[in-house]
């Protein structure tokens, strides 16, 4: 039981926490963020209590960029024009232009943005479904294997097939293929897992623990 999540936690060196805490929103649903915190990162865990303030910083980034592209601007006057081409020193502004390039490369169309689907007791918003593939956004180059979980939780949710990451930075980006086929079995698993850990939570304390 829990063979596909325990080999990935071990090969990944993370820890399978005892707790499901989820109290997001009002309808009770849990959200993938909230599930996959299931899955811990001591190394991770000892940069958020060592760098708060630099990973507060990247979450602000990652929150404006996101907005940036939803509102399809940046802090340029002709942030209308088809320009790859851009002089502002803003970095986010060279964050939007790295997604500009993708989507003029690629020939993307943006037919909706943060898309939320529930399945069962399950949340999640996707970033952007295209005329071509459905596409996760994240301000790093740094790939995470993380990452191709949550977007298979997205699979779960919404069965749309064809899934990749977009990595932005300010110079650059990188475009992902994400094998929903080999992370499947581990999100099934978790799944499963946040059943039985929401009940014995509740057992423990009349209640989930916050």
């Amino acid at each position: 039981m829990y063979d596909n999540l325990i080999s990935f936690c071990e090969d990944k060196k993370l820890f399978i926490s005892d707790t499901l805490k989820y109290n997001r929103y009002w309808d009770w649903n849990i959200s993938v963020t909230e599930l996959l915190s299931i899955l811990e990162d001591d190394s991770f865990n000892y940069v958020k209590r060592n760098y708060a303030q630099a990973i507060e910083n990247a979450c602000e980034r990652w929150k404006q960029v996101h907005s940036n592209i939803e509102e399809n601007k940046f802090d340029y006057k002709n942030y209308y024009s088809d320009s790859l081409e851009i002089s502002s020193n803003n970095k986010l502004d060279k964050f939007y232009l790295a997604y500009k390039q993708w989507k003029i490369i690629n020939s993307i169309t943006i037919l909706s943005s943060e898309q939320t689907f529930v399945k069962d007791w399950l949340r999640g918003t996707i970033d952007a479904i295209t005329n071509l593939w459905v596409v996760d956004y994240k301000t790093s180059l740094k790939e995470n294997e993380k990452y191709c979980i949550q977007v298979a939780f997205y699979c779960y949710l919404s069965w749309e097939e064809n899934w990749y990451i977009l990595y932005l930075s300010k110079d650059k980006y990188k475009f992902v293929k994400v094998d929903i086929q080999k992370y499947m079995p581990i999100v099934l698993e978790l799944i499963e897992l946040s059943k039985i850990l929401y009940k014995v939570n509740k057992q423990e304390n009349g209640t989930t623990k916050e």
